[in-house]
């Protein structure tokens, strides 16, 4: 009888260890390399959405979400103070938020000409926020809104008339990630003072040439099932055991 209880027991622990164990961290790195126009807000016609609009990467890997991290390649623009940039997960009901609004400022003493030279930027939470009237450099940075209220002209999904819901990439934490995710890019100003007239690059027009999405996950365990449906278990394996030892003369 202390034979067949100490079995039992050992069948029970093995079964818990086995339900218990848990699934490592796994980080992977999304990218979307092309062209993303944005307009400059001219005298009275470019201002508007970026092109393509969004921008979209598929995602796909397991786990639940634990941290994001958002890197734009190459931004350039006249006029950043004018540009308004939003993250959208996967999902009927998505999570947003905005990574970057009105920040940056002026510069030689010219009305927002804030961001002269190609910059990557980094969004994570634990980054500084984007300067609001200085030029604004390579970095890491936290999403950083100087002007809330932003509306973004709907795209043919409609995914970017969402309403930001969330001020930190935290939000995404413990979603799954799977799934298309969007960056909407808008300029909404019409332009400041210009440099040169003559210059069309003085007119704020920009682009970027890509971004990406930095994921980390972590798959959460099986749920333990309760002490008496393990007991139950291991008692139907024992079973099972003594009979395949008695028709087949397992030893």
């Amino acid at each position: 009888m202390k034979e067949t209880v100490s079995v039992v027991s050992k069948v029970v622990l093995a079964l818990a260890l086995l339900f218990a164990i848990p699934q490592g961290a796994q980080a992977l790195v999304f990218d979307k390399f092309e062209v993303i126009t944005i307009p400059g807000g001219d005298l009275f016609t470019n201002v508007g959405p970026a092109d393509p609009l969004p921008s979209t990467i598929d995602v796909s890997m397991p786990g639940l979400i634990t941290h994001v991290t958002v890197t734009l390649f190459t931004l350039v623009h006249g006029f950043p103070d004018d540009i308004d940039i939003m993250l959208v997960g996967p999902g009927p009901t998505p999570v947003s938020l905005i990574l970057m609004s009105d920040a940056g400022g002026g510069i030689n003493g010219v009305d927002n000409f804030g961001l002269l030279d190609p910059v990557d930027l980094v969004f994570d939470d634990g980054g500084i926020p984007l300067p609001d009237e200085a030029q604004i450099i390579a970095g890491i940075f936290a999403p950083t809104n100087y002007g809330p209220g932003d509306t973004f002209t709907a795209s043919p999904s409609n995914i970017c008339s969402t309403a930001p819901s969330s001020l930190a990439l935290s939000a995404f934490n413990g979603i799954s990630p799977n799934g298309t995710w969007s960056l909407c890019i808008e300029d909404d100003q019409f332009t400041h003072t210009l440099v040169d007239p003559d210059d069309i690059s003085d007119l704020g027009q920009g682009f970027a040439v890509g971004w990406s999405l930095d994921i980390t996950t972590r798959q959460e365990p099986p749920q333990v099932p309760e002490s008496s449906t393990l007991i139950l278990l291991a008692s139907g394996l024992l079973v099972l055991v003594a009979y395949a030892r008695k028709v087949g003369g397992l030893t």
